[in-house]
């Protein structure tokens, strides 16, 4: 779905101020199967939050935004935050500056950080005709997130329907991509169909309120397809796993299969402590010819970037014990981001408890010993007769301070 191009007015006074050349943030829930569905039209499909801009004033940017989006982007400090060089790349024009000054191009991600009802409420207050008219009036946070996805129309998704398109939108348009090698009905018909997608234009709605509905005749349950796609869908496929037992022979491995008949390259990004010990392997051998290029940066986060060349097989990267999630992130020479699905890794904290119980036990002998010495160091016991009610006299013991 695409609107418009007109700036909400609270993040472009943010970047007016911080000057602030480009920006890229996004926040998704789950993971996008590139075996299945192929590369997404927006390469920003990272689970969690992602944020990376070419600026200076990285701390100004993460608190504004965290505020603007009601998200935990404030927390992406210098240990989450890297600066990759090849992997990512400005898509626009970057203003001149002198020649002892550089852009600087900052990455952070949060794979925790799921986007819910919580940032899209004010994410429709930046919108120019807020959630009133036009694609933002499907944005319904009470639907969105519970939606079935199969037999659908836009009212059963979002309960809504489009009634008239956003004033101040130059473009206004909703893309379907259509079923394939199956039967199906959609009302209405799509004003333009290029291939597979369907396009809707929102500015030619005027009577009648648009929404898109697609049926399946044949189909009265609904089964997920588990048929795997004929055809590779992507130039290459990589698996993410975690192998080993306990975290001093655990490995964190990325497999990587090039589809292509011939040899590629990629770059690989991994964010890494400095202890972890990398090998390259090729359908099971060593091979160490297939990295051209490698940086290795070790601020607070260990950024580790290279560029690989993958022949027509497998190739297996095994890393070494890691003590920190990360997230690895390829791209190959069209410029596509592959990102490998978050994976948590057990950190290797210190066992607490032992301290605890020795403190406890220390101490509980020494207050015993403590006490009774001290006792008898400080106090003098005495007998004293003291008169009964009935005759005679009892004795008693009584304890006094020594002075």
């Amino acid at each position: 779905m695409s609107q418009a191009d007109v700036p909400p007015h609270a993040p472009h006074m943010e970047f007016e101020e911080d000057s602030l050349t480009e920006v890229h943030l996004s926040l998704n829930a789950g993971k996008w199967d590139y075996g299945r569905w192929g590369y997404p039209a927006d390469r920003a499909v990272m689970t969690g939050a992602e944020l990376w801009a070419v600026d200076d004033r990285w701390k100004g940017l993460r608190n504004a935004l965290s505020a603007l989006f009601c998200a935990s982007i404030g927390s992406l400090d210098v240990l989450r935050t890297t600066s990759p060089t090849h992997a990512f790349s400005p898509e626009g024009m970057l203003p001149r500056l002198s020649p002892n000054e550089t852009h600087r191009l900052r990455h952070a991600s949060l794979p925790s950080e799921h986007v819910c009802t919580e940032n899209l409420t004010p994410f429709l207050k930046l919108l120019s005709c807020k959630s009133s008219a036009g694609i933002a009036r499907l944005l319904n946070p009470h639907r969105l997130f519970d939606a079935d996805w199969h037999d659908f129309s836009l009212r059963s998704l979002f309960d809504r329907t489009i009634t008239k398109a956003c004033p101040v939108a130059t473009d206004s348009k909703i893309e379907v991509t259509l079923p394939q090698d199956v039967m199906y009905s959609i009302t209405p018909e799509p004003s333009i169909l290029h291939g597979q997608v369907g396009i809707f234009d929102v500015t030619a709605v005027r009577d009648q309120p648009l929404d898109i509905s697609i049926h399946y005749p044949k189909e009265h349950s609904f089964s997920y397809p588990l048929d795997v796609p004929r055809s590779p869908l992507t130039d290459f496929e990589d698996i993410r796993t975690l192998t080993g037992t306990t975290q001093t022979h655990g490995r964190l491995s990325v497999s990587i299969k090039n589809n292509r008949p011939d040899e590629m390259q990629l770059v690989y990004v991994e964010t890494m402590p400095w202890l972890v010990t990398l090998e390259l392997t090729v359908d099971g051998r060593k091979s160490n010819g297939l990295m051209m290029r490698m940086a290795y940066m070790p601020p607070e986060v260990h950024l580790f970037e290279a560029r690989l060349t993958l022949p027509a097989a497998s190739a297996l990267l095994r890393l070494g014990p890691v003590l920190v999630p990360v997230v690895a992130h390829k791209a190959n020479v069209s410029a596509q981001r592959v990102y490998t699905p978050a994976v948590l890794v057990d950190l290797a904290t210190p066992d607490f408890s032992m301290p605890y119980n020795v403190i406890i036990m220390s101490s509980t002998p020494i207050a015993l010993v403590f006490g009774s010495v001290f006792n008898l160091l400080t106090r003098l016991f005495v007998a004293v007769k003291v008169n009964g009610d009935v005759g005679g006299s009892v004795e008693s013991m009584v304890g006094s301070k020594v002075e």
